[in-house]
Formats: structure tokens, sequence, C-alpha cells
């Protein structure tokens, strides 16, 4: 269930309706459909049409067949990076906070999906009691199954790997990861990950840029990390960048791009 509020919650039912059935609602908000009709009855609101086909969202299922895109390489790498491939081999997804969620919208654009978001509250851990957040879910066994050709799987926090797409491309692979699990800061830049994706990256970066970036563990994690006088890492990675979070975007031309803003 995506918010204890969700479904109760009157506006969200409306909003909800104008786009879904009760079937689709239910799946979405993580309930059954006698609980989405019993809800639109206590607020008054008519019931859907019934649909019994339902209807599938859609989406690109041979979007990762060939990463020969900038899109296509950053989404990679932001999956790579903080994706949840679903052990059912059914489902990637993807979750932000909240106040980040035009970055799912733009993955979800460049992957021709035409899911809406999915709003969640998370609890427990750091930060605070509750954390509002939104998700993106990408389904299709064709698309898991390019990605594990890619090397990405199920339980990728300990097996990740550094994918191999066109050089050409590394920069946009790079900025996706870097969104994903990185820092963009004033003096700093760093990210972590498994050994096999920050040394996969930190080779793309040398290769590409001959900067080369330090290394260390953070929380047990490695980590590469560049400063000032690797300005020029940062500015590879968000050349010609059609996608990217707004975020460190914004970070990277405050801190690092010779471009002044305008």
């Amino acid at each position: 269930m995506s918010s204890d509020l969700s479904y109760r919650d009157r506006d969200t039912i409306i909003r909800l309706a104008a786009e879904m059935n009760d079937t689709q609602m239910a799946k979405f908000l993580g309930c059954s459909v006698p609980t989405i009709r019993y809800w639109r009855d206590r607020h008054g609101l008519p019931r859907s049409t019934a649909n019994p086909g339902g209807i599938r969202w859609k989406t690109d299922r041979n979007f990762f067949a060939q990463i020969d895109t900038p899109e296509k390489a950053y989404v990679l790498g932001f999956i790579v990076a903080d994706g949840t491939i679903a052990k059912s081999g059914k489902s990637i997804s993807l979750v932000v906070k909240e106040s980040d969620a035009s970055i799912l919208q733009a993955i979800a654009d460049a992957a021709g999906c035409d899911a809406p978001l999915h709003p969640k509250v998370a609890r427990g851990g750091w930060g605070p009691a509750e954390r509002r957040q939104m998700a993106l879910h990408l389904s299709g066994r064709k698309l898991v199954s390019d990605l594990a050709a890619l090397g990405v799987c199920p339980n990728k926090t300990l097996t990740a790997t550094f994918p191999a797409i066109p050089s050409h491309l590394e920069c946009h692979l790079v900025r996706g990861l870097w969104d994903g699990d990185g820092w963009v800061g004033q003096r700093q830049f760093s990210l972590i990950g498994t050994a096999a994706v920050t040394e996969g990256a930190a080779e793309a970066i040398e290769r590409q840029t001959g900067r080369h970036l330090a290394r260390s563990l953070s929380n047990g994690f490695p980590r590469i990390q560049g400063g000032r006088k690797d300005r020029t890492v940062m500015e590879w990675m968000y050349a010609d960048a059609s996608i990217s979070l707004e975020r460190k975007a914004e970070a990277f031309r405050l801190y690092w791009s010779q471009t002044p803003r305008t």
C-alpha cells in the first residue's frame, strides 16, 4: 500500500479514477478491488465501468535490448545504482524522495512508460519517522532479461557490475550512477557502490578524461572521489546531458561548470 491514507482520501480516489478503473486503482494502491469500491461508495462516488481484460501500462519492452542512446545509458546507470529488480523477473522498481519525482517521470518518458508514479511513505531507518517518496515500476520480462544480459540482476547490492556499453555513451552511464548513488558538493564529488561498479566507473573516467580518482571506503563500501583538480570529470559527465537529477545538475552548474549560470 502506498500510504495509510491513500485510498481513504476522496481527492486521491477522484484523481486516480480519471485515469484508472477499480482494478488498476487497487493494484496501484496495494489494496483489494472491494476496498476501492467501499471507499467509492463511502465518498458518494460512482463505481468505474468494468474492464475484465484489464489495461497494461505501456512500456518499450525492447528499451534495454541495445544501449544506443544517451537516455538508455543514463537509465541503465540509474538502475544499477538505485533500482530494484524483482525476483519474479517481471519488473524493475525505482524509488526516490518526493521532491526528486521529476527524474522518475523523465525515465518513464524515455522508456515509453505511461504508468503513473506511485506515492509511498517510508518509515524507519535514518531521518524523519515518515518520508514521502515516489516510485516508478517498469514492467516486462524482456526488460528484466535484457538487464540481466548487461549484468544487472536481483540482489545487485553486492553483485552489481559496470555494464559494457559503447564508449561514447559512458558519460551518460556514469551520470546515471552518480544520480543514483553519488554525491556532488562544492569541493568534492563521490560515488559509492560495489568494487566492480566503482572500479569500472573510475576506469571509464580515467580512459575518457585522464583523471585518476581517489579510492576509499564509505561504511564498508568502495568509494571513488574527486576534488577541484578533477573538474574535467564533472564536465565530461554532464556533456550533452539530456536527462539528469535536477538537484545534482544544479550543483554541477553552481560549483563545477565553467559556464556562468544565467
